[in-house]
């Protein structure tokens, strides 16, 4: 049986690497040959071999057995050494480099492996990745990518639109103000701004788009109180809640006393549905927080 798990040990220290292997023989030649030449994965274990030679280390096979065990017996291994703790493993689950960070020359390299095997547009008589027309542009990859690829903006358009950044003036009305200063203005959310902006409208017609129709008059179309609308919506309410749920029925303490006992089999939502309340007035009775009960 050639497959096993082995071990690299430092002979003065004890401490070890642990690795597993369908052909041990091999991969003992492998470790020593990357090892001799600077070239192994493990920058802990090459490090080590570096100062101390190739005579401080010892290189023994923990164990043999079948190829489909190798990872699960690697792993007991590592732990049982703590080879990755105190040793010279880089990583902590066998056959895995899940949390490993790679060095600055790897990355790199694989930057550019993924821009080469990126999807290419042409632009300017070129063949390049959004990333790369980002960059020469000067606009954000992210803004040039949901151009592109989720709206289906040309590129020359998506490249040609300009992009209005968070922090520069943003006219409107006669006058200049910043970003924040416009969704305090126009009370709207950050993310609403950000959103109208980049489908390329102006301040004006995010104002307009804003201010089309308020709560109160959103509130009357539907029928329903606008006091009480607005109110439910401070509190978190959703829009169909607000609108839906009847007005709050004017309870007795017999009632509260009935719904705190059957809180005891049924639950709030039943509750709710059975007086055609909202759950936070059943919340709010059987807690003890409105037709209190004497002490």
């Amino acid at each position: 049986m050639k497959s096993g798990v082995y071990l690299i040990k430092h002979k003065d220290s004890d401490r070890c690497y642990v690795g597993s292997s369908k052909n041990v023989a091999d991969r003992k030649r492998s470790h020593f040959w990357s090892l001799d030449r600077k070239q192994h994965h493990s920058t802990k274990l090459q490090r080590a071999w570096d100062k101390y030679g190739p005579d401080a280390f010892d290189f023994s096979v923990l164990l043999y057995c079948d190829e489909k065990n190798l990872l699960m017996y690697e792993q007991i291994f590592i732990d049982a050494l703590s080879a990755q703790k105190r040793g010279y493993n880089i990583c902590t689950k066998a056959g895995s480099r899940l949390g490993v960070p790679h060095d600055a020359d790897t990355v790199s390299k694989m930057r550019d492996f993924q821009r080469l095997h990126r999807k290419k547009y042409e632009w300017n008589g070129r063949m390049l990745c959004i990333a790369e027309i980002a960059e020469i542009a000067k606009i954000p990859r992210d803004t040039l990518w949901r151009r592109i690829a989720v709206d289906g903006w040309s590129v020359s358009e998506a490249v040609n639109t300009p992009y209005k950044k968070p922090g520069q003036d943003l006219p409107g009305l006669g006058t200049q103000m910043t970003f924040s200063k416009w969704v305090e203005r126009i009370g709207c959310t950050d993310a609403f701004l950000r959103l109208w902006l980049s489908k390329g409208l102006s301040i004006d017609d995010c104002i307009a788009k804003h201010k089309a129709i308020t709560p109160g008059e959103f509130a009357r179309v539907s029928g329903c109180n606008p006091n009480g609308f607005n109110e439910r919506l401070k509190r978190g309410w959703s829009v169909g809640d607000a609108l839906t749920v009847p007005a709050r029925k004017f309870f007795t303490q017999e009632d509260a006393k009935e719904i705190r006992e059957l809180s005891k089999t049924l639950r709030v939502v039943d509750l709710a549905k059975k007086y055609n309340v909202h759950v936070d007035t059943i919340s709010l009775i059987v807690n003890n927080k409105s037709f209190k009960e004497a002490a």
